[in-house]
């Protein structure tokens, strides 16, 4: 997904949001993720029919999130957004939860879905660790600079002394 929104799952939990859109289709026709919990559309639980697990008919899912079996329109992903993401609380590596007055608004715009890609993190991790060590690095030789600072100042006011 690219832009704002979130994804709605059905959890034993309740409802879940999440930004994980790795989903795949079941052999009864349901839309889930890899922990098996249902995606929801606008209208409640997305289920294709018979003829679209068929190996023939393709399913495509658009831009604005309508799922199509072949040329039959089947739904449309629900996706979210909220006035306060300040009361979102994270219930699992992917899920939020929400508090009370959080204001679930259910998107039309605003987001662009692309069917066979998956967002990930924009930190190279890689990356960010030869920069932390660089750093690292920069701070000890800072530090051993100050020590060394302060034993020349120690012994100049021994010297002082004399």
């Amino acid at each position: 997904m690219n832009g704002n929104g979130f994804f709605v799952v059905q959890t034993p939990e309740g409802l879940r949001y999440t930004r994980n859109g790795n989903f795949t289709l079941t052999s009864d026709g349901k839309i889930v993720n890899s922990k098996g919990h249902v995606l929801l559309g606008v209208g409640g639980e997305i289920k294709l029919p018979d003829i679209a697990r068929l190996k023939d008919v393709e399913i495509k899912v658009n831009k604005n999130g309508e799922i199509y079996a072949g040329d039959k329109f089947v739904g449309k992903i629900k996706v979210v957004w909220f006035n306060d993401l300040t009361k979102l609380k994270k219930t699992s590596s992917t899920y939020f939860s929400t508090d009370e007055g959080a204001g679930e608004i259910e998107l039309t715009d605003g987001f662009e879905i692309y069917q066979g890609f998956l967002e990930e993190s924009n930190v190279d991790a890689v990356e960010e660790l030869v920069r932390m060590i660089e750093a690292s690095k920069i701070y000890e030789s800072g530090y051993k600079a100050v020590q060394h600072q302060d034993e020349t100042l120690s012994k100049a006011n021994e010297l002082g002394k004399l």
